[in-house]
């Protein structure tokens, strides 16, 4: 961290609210993009970034400066999307199925290749709320299954699952060119 961004955080512990709005505007681009690979609109990554951000400064008092304060924020937001996607988890099928769809389940090609960014988060916006967040968890935020399995409060076989199954959707997806 640089002797500016200390002296922000220190401000911000301070509660002043000059140094909270300059905070805000240095990092809502990043953050809001965070909350939107993780929700399923526009709407609902806004309420989960204006939460994500109330927690940032209520709990300002407890960064140690161990991690970028980026990271540390990356983090809040994560969390906050993962508690709002949780309320609305959908019930898990049966370890049968789940073995079904493991086996058919293609190797991981780079099959996103040749596809813009705006392409690949429009599909990866359009998968269900589930497998959107294991995907980001995952692929993205580069969590471990057993890390995904903690916060989504299931098994890592699951998480493993539901990954395979939202690369399958995203695979048929941008084999359609999106039309689904």
């Amino acid at each position: 961290m640089n002797a500016e961004e200390i002296k922000l955080i220190e401000a911000c512990k301070k509660q002043d609210p000059v140094a909270q709005k300059h905070l805000y505007e240095m990092y809502a681009p990043k953050m809001l993009a965070i909350c939107r690979r993780y929700m399923g609109s526009e709407e609902a990554a806004e309420d989960v970034f204006h939460d994500g951000f109330v927690k940032v400064l209520t709990k300002i008092d407890s960064f140690k400066g161990n991690s970028s304060i980026f990271t540390w924020m990356r983090t809040i937001m994560v969390h906050t999307a993962l508690n709002a996607l949780r309320a609305s988890v959908v019930s898990k099928k049966s370890s049968e199925d789940n073995m079904e769809i493991l086996n058919e389940t293609q190797t991981d090609e780079d099959i996103f290749s040749g596809f813009t960014a705006k392409e690949l988060l429009k599909a990866i916006e359009s998968l269900p709320d589930l497998y959107r967040t294991i995907f980001n968890m995952r692929e993205v935020e580069g969590y471990e299954y057993c890390e995904i399995a903690d916060s989504m409060n299931m098994t890592e076989s699951y998480a493993r699952v539901c990954l395979a199954r939202a690369k399958n959707m995203l695979r048929k997806k941008i084999e359609g060119h999106f039309e689904y």
